[in-house]
């Protein structure tokens, strides 16, 4: 093999290494980008879905107030039936988007007035525009007078 045989395979073979190190390169880059655009993937539908789930809480503490503000009412103060917005002020309502409240309050059975049957509800717009609603729903009696 003559010296400039040896050379061109000389270059032939460092040409080789830099291509190698070039695919190399190119391979790492593509991971490490994967592995961070799916950690912020994570982190974005985690934070949505704490979102989500703050939101429930709200509405579900809302909604129970509201019960127990009317539990707590005497039954005679109650209206024998009720639809509209809620008796009480929810503050952290004003965190929700298009947020509206509804009670209803009817009797229960026909002919029973000392029996009511109680609605709570909370509509608001959620992610993306999404509609979500939670609502409870309960009986109230009256109590019989010199009764527990």
């Amino acid at each position: 093999m003559g010296m400039e045989t040896q050379a061109r395979w000389g270059a032939h073979t460092r040409g080789r290494r830099v291509g190698a190190a070039l695919v190399e390169l190119v391979t790492a880059l593509f991971i490490v980008s994967f592995g961070i655009f799916s950690v912020l993937t994570m982190y974005h539908v985690g934070m949505t879905n704490a979102r989500a789930i703050r939101e429930h809480d709200w509405v579900m503490n809302a909604l129970q107030n509201e019960l127990e503000g009317l539990r707590a009412t005497s039954f005679a103060e109650l209206p024998p039936v009720w639809d509209g917005e809620f008796r009480a002020t929810a503050p952290d309502l004003a965190e929700l988007v298009n947020a509206r409240t509804h009670l209803t309050m009817a009797p229960h059975l026909e002919g029973r007035a000392d029996l009511l049957e109680v609605t709570v509800s909370i509509r608001w717009s959620g992610e993306h525009g999404r509609t979500i609603e939670k609502s409870l729903v309960t009986l109230l009696a009256e109590k019989p007078a010199g009764g527990t």
